[in-house]
């Protein structure tokens, strides 16, 4: 708990404070917190943020800057289909509780197989993407303007 906790103050000024709070008497120095976090498995985050998340979308109507899923994994595995699988993982474990997800892409994702799918599911999607992307980015760049709305047909 106290690794997910937000420390702000120094670790050892946190570390006594946990102690107390789950009323335990021992004593641990920073030094035994940090070399105990050596051997922590990734996995009981990921389980505690799906719990959390689930949690919180069941008694909210609106969404929170949460991370709803995350992975590290080899370079040689693309940003698309790790998105797609981090997708296909929100969307079958119902975080969202039926609201509408935005996403958030960077650049690297764009293709419209990827924003034909989430529209198809009734999410919204920004990417940023390269102005030579297609035709209307190309527009859009030569328009000098802020924003625009575009809408592309599917093929």
């Amino acid at each position: 708990m106290l690794q997910i906790k937000r420390i702000v103050l120094s670790l050892s000024v946190e570390v006594e404070r946990f102690l107390d709070l789950i009323s335990c008497h021992l004593s641990y120095s920073k030094q035994a917190f940090s070399k105990a976090r050596q051997h922590l498995s990734y996995s009981a985050f990921v389980a505690l943020n799906t719990r959390y998340v689930n949690h919180y979308y069941q008694y909210t109507d609106f969404l929170e800057q949460f991370v709803l899923s995350a992975e590290l994994s080899p370079c040689t595995k693309g940003k698309r289909a790790l998105f797609e699988e981090q997708y296909e993982q929100i969307r079958s474990k119902e975080m969202l509780n039926g609201l509408t997800g935005l996403f958030l892409m960077d650049r690297g994702y764009p293709s419209f197989e990827l924003c034909k799918g989430i529209d198809l599911r009734g999410d919204a999607f920004v990417i940023r993407c390269k102005a030579g992307f297609n035709e209307e980015v190309k527009k859009f760049v030569k328009e000098d303007i802020e924003e625009k709305w575009v809408s592309f047909p599917y093929f």
